[in-house]
C-alpha cells in the first residue's frame, strides 16, 4: 500500500492485518491535491487554497489593542478547544518579511483557517480572524468557508488521528510531529458523489455549530437590554433571572438560555471578574464565555461519526443531530470503528 510505504518509521512492521485492511479502505480517497493545486481546488470548489506555515515577526514591533487592514493579531501559544484564542497584541503587516518562495500575505489575509501547532499536535483549530502566528504553527486558509469547515471536520477526525499515530508514532513518544509534508503524504478526502454529498453538507453544518457553542457568551444566554447599571458586586441565578447587585440596587435579566449552564459557569469563572473588593463590571460579564461542554462532546461525536461513514462508506438511513444515537449505532457495527475509536482516544 502507497501509505504504509511512505511511512518514515517501522510501525507498520507491526501492523496487524485488520491494520492493513483499515489502510487500504482510507487510501481509497483522494489526496489533498484537490485542494493544494489550483488546476483541482478552482475546477471542483471555485477558489484557492493555501497550505503554509507561520512566519517570523520582530518581537519589538508588537504593539497593542490596535486593529486594523494593516495589522495582524497574535493568536495565544496555549491553546485549547476548536477555535483560535487570541490575545491583545498585534503585529503592523509591513514589519514582517516574507522568506525566499513564500506565497505571499494572501496565505493570511483568506478569510477562513485551519491552524495547528507543528510540534506536539493536538486539536486543529478554526478562525475567521485576521491572525498571524509564528513559525511553530501550520495553516491551511481559504475564502471558501464550506470547504474550510469539511476540512477541519476531517483532521479533526478519530479516523485521521488513527492514520497519523499509526503512521508518525513513535514507541517512546506521546505526540508527533504534523507540516504540510504529512497532510500532503499521508491524509485523504472521503470522495463525494450525489449518494453521500448530503452527509458531507450535514458534517460541515455541523462543525460550524460546534465552532459557535464556543463563541457563546453570557449575553447570548441572558438579556441585558436596558441594564444601565455598570458594577456588580453580587450575581446569583433565581428560576429563569439572572439577578445582578451592587450595594443595595439589583437588577433583573431574563436568562433565555440554558439557565443551570449560566450557573455553572458563574460558579466556575465569576471570581475571574471580580476584583480584591469582590466588585465587577457588568460589560465584562456580558462576555464571559459560556460553553456547553456536554454538547461540544455530542456534537464532535455526531461528526466523527459522519466522517466514519464517509470514509467507510457506511450506509445511513437517516440524518440529523436529532438522529446521532441511531447513527451511532449503526457505524458502531463496522468492523472498523471499535479499532479507530480506541487508539485515537488512548
Amino acid at each position: 500500500m502507497v501509505l504504509l510505504k511512505r511511512a518514515e518509521n517501522w510501525n507498520f512492521i507491526k501492523f496487524s492485518k485488520e491494520d492493513e485492511e483499515i489502510f487500504k479502505s482510507y487510501e481509497s480517497g483522494d489526496t489533498y491535491d484537490i485542494y493544494r493545486l489550483d488546476v483541482f481546488s478552482k475546477k471542483y470548489f471555485g477558489g484557492e487554497f493555501y497550505f503554509d506555515k507561520g512566519l517570523i515577526y520582530p518581537k519589538d514591533k508588537i504593539t497593542k489593542n490596535i486593529s486594523s487592514a494593516f495589522y495582524y493579531q497574535l493568536t495565544k501559544t496555549n491553546q485549547k478547544g476548536f477555535s483560535i484564542a487570541t490575545t491583545s497584541s498585534f503585529i503592523p503587516k509591513k514589519a514582517i518579511s516574507l522568506p525566499g518562495g513564500a506565497q505571499g500575505f494572501k496565505v493570511y489575509d483568506a478569510k477562513y483557517k485551519i491552524i495547528w501547532r507543528y510540534m506536539n499536535t493536538e486539536n486543529f483549530m478554526f478562525t475567521d480572524k485576521d491572525v498571524m502566528i509564528n513559525h511553530n504553527w501550520v495553516l491551511i486558509s481559504s475564502d471558501n468557508k464550506k470547504e474550510i469547515f469539511y476540512i477541519f471536520s476531517l483532521l479533526n477526525s478519530t479516523v485521521t488521528k488513527f492514520i497519523l499515530w499509526k503512521l508518525l508514532s513513535n514507541e517512546n513518544e506521546k505526540s508527533f510531529q504534523v507540516g504540510i509534508k504529512i497532510i500532503k503524504e499521508f491524509c485523504r478526502v472521503p470522495k463525494i458523489s450525489d449518494f453521500n454529498k448530503h452527509i458531507k453538507e450535514e458534517i460541515i453544518s455541523e462543525a460550524e455549530n460546534l465552532i459557535n457553542l464556543e463563541n457563546s457568551s453570557l449575553s447570548d444566554c441572558a438579556d441585558f437590554k436596558g441594564i444601565l447599571q455598570q458594577k456588580f458586586d453580587s450575581v446569583e441565578v433565581q428560576g429563569n433571572n439572572l439577578i445582578l447587585c451592587y450595594k443595595t440596587n439589583c437588577v433583573k435579566c431574563k436568562i433565555t438560555g440554558n439557565a443551570s449552564l449560566v450557573q455553572q459557569t458563574l460558579n466556575e469563572t465569576l471570581s475571574s471578574l471580580t476584583d480584591e473588593n469582590g466588585i465587577g463590571n457588568i460589560s465584562e460579564l456580558k462576555n464571559l464565555p459560556v460553553l456547553d461542554f456536554e454538547k461540544q462532546k455530542q456534537t464532535k461525536e455526531y461528526i466523527d461519526d459522519l466522517v466514519f461513514s464517509l470514509y467507510f462508506k457506511v450506509k445511513l438511513q437517516a440524518i440529523g443531530f436529532s438522529s446521532r444515537e441511531k447513527i451511532h449505532d449503526t457505524v458502531s457495527k463496522h468492523k472498523y470503528y471499535k479499532l479507530i475509536n480506541r487508539t485515537s482516544n488512548d
